[in-house]
């Protein structure tokens, strides 16, 4: 997760462009890592306690985001990935 906080209000913002940029060329840099991981499989484990964990890795993982509405209202979304 990623919160973007005003250093000088301390309240919440949205990235700025340079930030969103910084952003996109990390995620860029580790796609050929995180391509990898996704094609691994499932991986089932046996807890102590009995209980079956499956582990999905990164191919289950997705981005969400979250607005706070000037009303105070919390909203949130799951963007679609960008090709």
């Amino acid at each position: 997760m990623r919160a973007f906080i005003d250093p000088v209000t301390g309240e919440l913002r949205a990235p700025t462009a340079q930030e969103r940029a910084a952003l996109a060329a990390q995620r860029a840099a580790t796609l050929p890592e995180a391509a990898s991981k996704q094609r691994l499989p499932a991986e089932e484990v046996q807890l102590p306690n009995g209980v079956t964990e499956i582990r999905l890795g990164e191919r289950a993982m997705h981005q969400e985001r979250v607005c706070i509405q000037p009303d105070g209202k919390v909203t949130a979304d799951c963007p679609a990935p960008k090709p």
